[in-house]
């Protein structure tokens, strides 16, 4: 599970993508591995051609797996996942948290390190406009920059405050006594 959930958190991939992965989709390139995925079966649900692989998710996705045929998780069709997710959650007792969470997971730490919604959009696969962002969740990043926004007015706010004392000053100035 915990490999499951490394490789949902470092690629912002679906869980049927992940369970359906196999060594031989992974490709080395100048700058690193990259997982090469089928297209997507449905028309709505993009899926990324290729997505990199970094360092993390690299080692849960080699480290101690066989290189053979077929699939990384064997042992789970996606009913027994669920199963295994829900009583995992109890376990841990966690409430409310859906496999799926982790791509919303994903693209939220992506847009707090800066990554622009492009390239968020692409990772993901999405193809309808605006979707990414039903996925990225506000946090204290999102607030600071929120915050840094609103404080770019102070500009405007200063020209017009400083118009609007000149001109008053203009006026005590010309106004006789």
């Amino acid at each position: 599970m915990w490999r499951a959930m490394v490789i949902a958190l470092g690629t912002g991939l679906r869980e049927g993508k992940i369970l359906a992965m196999e060594p031989k989709w992974i490709e080395r390139a100048k700058d690193g591995r990259w997982v090469t995925l089928p297209a997507a079966q449905s028309r709505l649900k993009g899926t990324p051609k290729k997505s990199p692989l970094n360092r993390y998710v690299l080692e849960r996705v080699t480290s101690g797996v066989p290189f053979l045929h077929g699939s990384l998780f064997r042992r789970w069709k996606p009913r027994s996942f669920k199963k295994a997710w829900s009583v995992l959650c109890v376990r841990a007792k966690v409430d409310d948290l859906r496999f799926h969470d982790l791509r919303h997971t994903f693209t939220t730490w992506l847009r707090e390190q800066g990554v622009v919604y492009e390239v968020r959009a692409a990772l993901l696969g999405h193809k309808l406009p605006g979707k990414t962002a039903d996925y990225t969740h506000e946090g204290p990043e999102w607030d600071r920059q929120l915050r840094q926004a609103v404080n770019t007015l102070d500009v405007y706010f200063e020209q017009i405050m400083s118009a609007s004392m000149s001109a008053s000053e203009e006026k005590t100035s010309t106004t006789p006594s």
